[in-house]
């Protein structure tokens, strides 16, 4: 992404004097007297911020602007911060965003995934589209952060790049529990009803499978949205490949050409002509998903535990189906016994909900400063839990949430009342708390679901952060869109039986042909740099 850009001076200087926060000359500084006192929150300053972000929908569904909420008036409260936060129109993002840049014109702060950007955060950088943070975290302006970094090893290595460079704000699930919130359900009335225990193999799951069918009249047992397969490697997981690249040893390999894809499309081949399996899979979006799950039609699926599991079991409340109950279970597995390799696994630090400063911000010492308070303790709070005495209380040293967000009387839906309030059930620039899912997880369904689904070997297959070169991103961007093009349609072929599974060989030729070896190449090469982080 080339353009001209004004010539920008190359160190941030800060320094910290008698408790005043002095400005350097980093990307425009700004004289003690211009920047005013930002040692400590809320910030003594006139300094006007511009921060470009897209507006979630969960916020969107009850305020214009993230200024508008709650939360970012509580936040400019407590830092002291004159912040105007800028949305694209929904669905534009990506397309704004370019054209600011191309444009430079640039606000101060810009929260994207950089690591998308061609090239990765280094070239954006090299670009002079965002500064690098280095100087910023040695000079005292990042201290929350900092810290953060220097408690958690594995995060630092995460959030820079392969140079070493700090770049962003990250957005970072704070503990284990957080990573994982999706897998396999089923209709836990109907085992019952059958004497049946909770699937846990291959085999297990196609007798359930079957009696769903031909007892339940299920027309379509199980059904679930297609991107699931991809992100979540329910069934696929089992024959010990992901549908997507994995690490296996010190080595990523890609799913869809190994061997044992085979054996799992064979497998879903015999349910979906069998009917076991939505024989609309390729069509299914959430709303018929819904209709399926809440009639009957579908009596096993694979989502989350908030917008699928209890969802669904909220809807059917109130005597319309008094017995209807869904249970998660296992990621399965062929033998009774083995613990799953694959599930829906989320690194604890991912590019997206980043922030960073950009070349255009006249003051980056300010903006780092805000942006850091989400990682001290009080930004913590805010970010997860809110406004103290509006949207929690502190409990024997536990913010709770309050009925104001859980059980909101002008009947707005939990995750749009706490959008009001918090972060954290979103994503952004901040530490994520696992005391905010251990409250906006009320069923214990829901809790039972996850503690069977961390029970996989899925983190130590997940690919981390790498990142890729100028020339590798835009080589990759050319062979990996022809790629999984070319897979999701196969696997429709495949399982339909419209291409039968004779063709698989000539199938993995073809992946080949694609440059499926020259894109692990390149993702093994990547892999080594950050290694070496």
């Amino acid at each position: 992404m080339k353009k001209t850009k004004k010539c920008v001076c190359g160190i941030l200087a800060a320094c910290l004097a008698a408790s005043t926060l002095l400005a350097g000359c980093g990307n425009g500084g700004g004289t003690t007297e211009e920047v005013g006192d930002i040692s400590k929150y809320p910030m003594q300053t006139d300094v006007k911020l511009t921060y470009w972000l897209p507006l979630d929908t969960m916020t969107s569904a009850t305020a214009a602007n993230l200024g508008d909420t709650p939360f970012a008036k509580e936040l400019l409260k407590q830092t002291g911060a004159n912040v105007e936060f800028q949305h694209p129109a929904a669905g534009q993002e990506n397309e704004k965003l370019n054209l600011m840049i191309a444009s430079n014109e640039l606000p101060d702060i810009i929260m994207n995934d950089w690591y998308a950007y061609p090239g990765g955060a280094q070239k954006a950088i090299g670009d002079e589209v965002i500064l690098p943070l280095n100087d910023l975290m040695d000079d005292g302006t990042i201290v929350n952060l900092k810290q953060y970094y220097s408690e958690n090893p594995d995060i630092d290595k995460m959030a820079k790049t392969d140079e070493g460079t700090y770049y962003c704000f990250p957005f970072i699930r704070g503990d284990e529990t957080l990573l994982v919130s999706a897998g396999p359900m089923v209709r836990a009335d109907w085992l019952e009803d059958l004497n049946l225990s909770v699937p846990e193999t291959m085999d297990d799951w196609y007798n359930m499978l079957v009696k769903f069918r031909d007892e339940k009249g299920a027309q379509a047992p199980l059904s679930f949205l297609l991107n699931n397969l991809k992100t979540m490697n329910p069934f696929i997981g089992a024959y010990g490949i992901a549908r997507e690249y994995y690490v296996d040893g010190n080595e990523i390999k890609y799913g869809p050409a190994q061997p044992e894809y085979k054996e799992f499309l064979a497998t879903f081949q015999k349910w979906y002509s069998e009917k076991l399996l939505d024989n609309n899979i390729a069509t299914i979006d959430n709303k018929i998903l819904d209709t399926n799950m809440l009639t009957g039609k579908t009596g096993a699926s694979v989502a989350y535990a908030g917008s699928g599991l209890d969802k669904w079991m909220s809807a059917t409340s109130e005597g319309k189906a008094e017995n209807y109950r869904l249970v998660g279970t296992p990621y399965p597995v062929l033998e009774k016994g083995q613990k799953a390799e694959f599930g829906a696994y989320s690194l604890p630090y991912v590019s997206s909900g980043s922030a960073a400063i950009t070349t255009a911000c006249k003051y980056p010492q300010v903006a780092a400063k805000f942006l850091d308070f989400a990682y001290g303790e009080e930004g913590k709070l805010l970010y997860n839990f809110g406004v103290e005495g509006e949207s929690y209380n502190m409990v024997d040293g536990y913010p709770t949430y309050t009925d104001k967000v859980l059980h909101n009387e002008e009947g707005l839906t939990k995750t749009n009342a706490l959008m009001r309030y918090i972060r954290a059930a979103g994503s952004g620039p901040f530490v994520q708390d696992k005391r905010y899912l251990e409250q906006y997880y009320e069923r214990e369904e829901q809790t039972q679901a996850i503690d069977l689904w961390v029970n996989t070997n899925a983190e130590s297959h997940a690919v981390p952060t790498i990142s890729a070169t100028e020339e590798e991103s835009s080589e990759l961007a050319k062979l990996t869109n022809a790629i999984d093009t070319y897979v999701s349609e196969t696997f429709l072929q495949f399982i339909m039986g419209i291409k039968p599974l004779s063709e698989f060989d000539s199938y993995v030729s073809e992946l080949r042909n694609k440059g499926i070896d020259r894109v692990l190449e390149i993702k093994n090469a990547q892999y080594k740099r950050y290694q070496t982080r």
